[in-house]
C-alpha cells in the first residue's frame, strides 16, 4: 500500500484536515494507492484537502498507481471503514489496473463526499471498475455538491463519469459533470457505468459531455436496475446535450445505447426531456436502448438532434431501441429524427406484449423492414390481448423495405387467435411513403399499420395523412396495408370499425401485383370456415389510386383486394377510386377485387358510393347533392346522443362522420 500522507488506518476516529500533497510518485505494485490514504480501516474525516502535480499535461504515467495496482484513488485507494470527504480537490493522473477512482478506488462501507473536485486538469485510466469520484462501490455512498472534471477512460468495461460500479443504494446530489466517459467494454455511463437502486437528483451535464463505448453506453447510465429515473435527476432547465457514441469506432457496433440509459431492467422512466444525441448499431434509443423485466416509461420527451442507427441496425426508437417484456409507455413524445434499418420507430423500435398509450412522434422516421410512427414491430404471440390506444404521428415516415406503417410497421399475434392486439383511437396525419422494394406477395403498407396477422382490430382511427408507396409495395391502405395469414388451418380475426380515410392512397409506379385501398390494401381470410374478417361502419373520403397496365380493378374505396371471406356494412366511398389502365379509369368504390367464391358470399350491407367517384360492385350509388341526406344512408345509426354517425350537413363537409371517433 502507498499513501500520499498515511499508508493504513486500522481503527479509531482520524481527522486529516488542511493538508496539500504535491504528486509526483505515489505507486503500489499491486494494490491500495491513494493520494492521501492508501487503506482505510477507521471512521475517517478528510477535510480541506488538495493533491496535485505540477506537470501542465492532462494525462502522465506514474502519479498516483500504475497500470498494475488494484484500488486506486486520488484520495483513497480503498476503504474498509466509514469515509466523510469534503472541500477537496484532486488535480492529477490517476493510474490502475482495477477499482481505480479519482476520489476513491473501493469502497467497503459507508462514504459521504461533499464540495470535492476533479480537475480538468487530470485524467483517470484503468481496466475495468472506473469512476469520476469513485471506481467501486460496495457500501453506500452519498455524494453532494461534487465536481467531476477529467477524462475517465477504460480499457474494458464498468466506467462512469461519476462511479464506476455501484451495488449499493447509492445518492448522488447536485453534481457537475463535465468529462469524457469513455469504455471499452461493457458498462459505460455519463454517471454511472452499472447503477443498482441509485438515486440522483439536480444534476447538470455541459453539452460538452461525451460517452463513448461498445456495450450498454448511456448518457446517466451504462445499465441500470431497479431504479426510479424522475425529472429531478437533471437540473432544472437542463439541456442534457450530451452525446453518446459519436465516435463511429464505438457507434458502428454499439449495442444497447441511450440518452438516459443503455440498459434498464425494472426501472421506471417519469417526466425526462433529453436533448441527447444518441448513435448504436442495436437495440439505440433517445431515452433508453433495452428494458427488460417490466418497467415504464410516462411523461418523457426526446427532443435531440437524431437518434441514430450506423451501420445495418435493428431496433431503433425515438424514445426505446426495445421492450424486452410488458413494459409500458405513455404520455411520452419524441420530436428527434429517427434513423435505423430494421425495426425502426417514431416512440419504440420493437417490443413483446407492450402497452402503449398517449404517445406522439413529431419526428421524421426513416427505416426499413418493420417501421412506425409509433412502433416498428410488435410482438404478442401467447401474450393474451393488448392495446396501442390513442397514440398519434404527425411526423414523415419512410422505409425502403416492406412492413411500414403510420402507427406500426408490424404485427405477429401467433396463432389461435387468443392474443389480439387493437389498435384504438390512433390517428395518423403524417406522409408515409415506401421508396423501396418489397419481397414475397405480402409486402404491406398503411396510414396505421403496414402488416400484421391473426388477430388484429382497428378501432376509432382516423389517416389524413398521404400514403404513397412505390411498385414493390404489393397492399397499400389508408389505415392498414395486409392483414391476414395466407396459410390454411388458421384462423384470423381481423376487424376494422369505426374508422376513417381522408388521405390520399396511390402507388407511385405501374404495376398489376400492387392492390390499394381507401381503408385496407389486402385482407385475408385463409380458414374459410372461420369468417371473422369484417369492416364496419368506416368511410373513405381519399383519392385512392392503383395503377395496373392492363385493365384490372386493383384498387377500391374501402378494400383493394379481399380474398376468401369478407363482411362489408355500413360504409360509404367519396373519393376518386382510380386502377386499369395505368390508373385512368375509375376502379371499384368498396372492393377493388376478390379472390376465390367464398367473398361472394360474405354480407355486403348498406354500402355507398358517391357517383362519378367509382364503380357500384357491392355499393349503391348516390348523388352529391343528397350527400348531407340521413335517407341516402339506409342502415347507418344516426338516432339520439349515442349513435354512431352524426350529419349536421356542414362537419365533414357535409358527409356523414363518426361521433366517437376522435379525430
Amino acid at each position: 500500500a502507498a499513501g500520499g500522507l498515511v499508508g493504513c488506518t486500522i481503527s479509531g476516529d482520524i481527522r486529516i484536515n488542511d493538508n496539500y500533497v504535491f504528486a509526483t510518485s505515489i505507486l503500489s505494485s499491486t494494490s491500495d494507492c491513494g493520494g492521501i490514504v492508501a487503506n482505510n480501516g477507521a471512521d475517517l474525516s478528510i477535510y480541506r484537502c488538495k493533491v496535485f502535480h505540477s506537470s501542465s499535461e492532462n494525462y502522465v504515467e506514474n502519479v498516483i498507481g500504475t497500470s498494475s495496482t488494484d484500488n486506486v484513488g486520488g484520495i483513497v485507494g480503498y476503504s474498509a471503514g466509514r469515509l466523510g470527504i469534503s472541500d477537496s480537490e484532486v488535480s492529477t493522473p490517476i493510474t490502475g489496473r482495477e477499482r481505480v477512482g479519482g476520489m476513491v478506488g473501493l469502497s467497503d462501507a459507508n462514504i459521504v463526499m461533499r464540495d470535492c473536485d476533479n480537475s480538468s486538469n487530470s485524467q483517470i485510466r484503468g481496466v475495468k471498475y472506473v469512476g469520476g469520484l469513485i471506481g467501486y462501490d460496495n457500501g453506500s455512498a452519498e455524494v453532494i455538491y461534487c465536481e467531476q472534471r477529467c477524462a475517465v477512460v477504460a480499457s474494458q468495461g464498468y466506467v462512469g463519469g461519476m462511479i464506476g460500479y455501484s451495488t449499493g443504494y447509492s445518492s448522488l446530489t447536485t453534481i457537475y459533470l463535465n468529462a469524457q466517459v469513455q469504455g471499452g467494454d461493457y458498462y459505460v455511463g455519463g454517471l454511472v457505468g452499472y447503477a443498482m437502486h441509485t438515486t440522483v437528483k439536480n444534476a447538470h451535464f455541459t453539452d460538452a459531455v461525451r460517452v463513448n463505448g461498445p456495450h450498454d453506453v448511456g448518457g446517466l447510465f451504462g445499465k441500470v436496475e431497479n431504479c426510479t429515473i424522475k425529472s429531478d435527476f437533471l437540473e432544472e432547465n437542463s439541456t442534457f446535450g450530451v452525446i453518446v457514441n459519436n465516435k463511429e469506432e464505438f457507434s458502428s457496433s454499439a449495442i444497447s445505447v441511450g440518452g438516459i440509459a443503455g440498459c434498464a431492467v425494472k426501472c421506471d422512466f417519469e417526466k425526462l426531456v433529453v436533448k441527447a444525441s444518441v448513435y448504436g448499431n442495436k437495440y439505440v434509443g433517445g431515452i433508453v436502448g433495452y428494458m427488460s423485466d417490466g418497467g415504464s416509461i410516462d411523461g418523457c420527451i426526446y427532443e435531440g438532434q437524431e437518434v441514430k442507427g450506423v451501420g445495418t441496425t435493428e431496433f431503433i426508437g425515438g424514445i426505446a431501441g426495445y421492450f424486452a417484456s410488458s413494459t409500458s409507455c405513455k404520455n411520452s413524445k419524441n420530436r428527434g429524427k429517427v434513423i435505423g434499418t430494421n425495426r425502426t420507430g417514431g416512440i419504440v423500435g420493437a417490443a413483446v406484449k407492450p402497452q402503449l398509450k398517449l404517445c406522439y412522434n413529431e419526428g421524421s422516421v426513416y427505416g426499413g423492414q418493420d417501421t412506425g410512427g409509433i412502433i416498428g414491430h410488435i410482438d404478442n404471440n401467447g401474450g393474451g390481448d393488448l392495446y396501442i390506444s390513442s397514440c398519434y404521428n404527425n411526423g414523415y415516415v419512410t422505409a425502403t423495405k416492406r412492413c411500414l406503417g403510420g402507427i406500426c410497421g408490424y404485427v405477429d399475434t401467433g396463432k389461435g387467435g387468443n392474443n389480439l392486439v387493437h389498435f384504438k383511437q390512433c390517428a395518423n396525419t403524417g406522409t408515409v411513403e415506401g421508396t423501396g422494394s418489397g419481397s414475397g406477395n405480402a409486402d404491406g403498407m398503411g396510414g396505421i399499420l403496414g402488416e400484421g396477422k391473426f388477430s388484429i382490430k382497428v378501432e376509432y382511427c382516423a389517416n389524413t395523412g398521404t400514403v404513397k408507396g412505390s411498385t414493390g409495395y404489393h397492399h397499400i391502405g389508408g389505415l392498414v396495408g395486409y392483414l391476414g395469414q395466407n396459410s390454411y388451418g388458421y384462423d384470423n380475426y381481423l376487424k376494422i370499425e369505426k374508422s376513417y380515410n381522408t388521405g390520399e392512397v396511390y402507388v407511385t409506379g405501374k404495376s398489376d401485383a400492387v392492390f390499394v385501398g381507401g381503408i385496407a390494401g389486402h385482407l385475408e381470410d385463409a380458414a374459410t370456415t372461420c369468417r371473422q374478417v369484417f369492416v364496419a361502419d368506416c368511410y373513405n373520403r381519399g383519392t385512392v389510386t392503383a395503377r395496373s397496365s392492363k385493365g384490372r380493378d386493383n384498387a377500391g374505396g374501402m378494400v383493394g383486394k379481399a380474398s376468401f371471406y369478407l363482411d362489408m356494412y355500413r360504409c360509404y366511398s367519396s373519393g376518386v377510386v382510380r386502377s386499369a389502365n395505368g390508373g385512368s379509369d375509375l376502379s371499384n368504390g368498396m372492393a377493388g377485387t376478390h379472390e376465390d367464391a367464398e367473398v361472394l358470399y360474405g354480407k355486403h350491407e348498406n354500402l355507398y358510393v358517391e357517383k362519378n367517384t367509382g364503380n357500384t360492385w357491392w355499393g349503391k350509388s348516390f348523388n352529391n347533392s343528397a350527400k348531407s341526406n340521413t335517407g341516402t344512408y339506409g342502415g347507418f345509426d344516426f338516432q339520439g346522443s349515442n349513435s354512431v354517425w352524426v350529419l349536421d350537413g356542414t362537419t365533414n363537409d357535409g358527409y356523414p362522420y363518426l361521433r366517437t371517433t376522435p379525430f
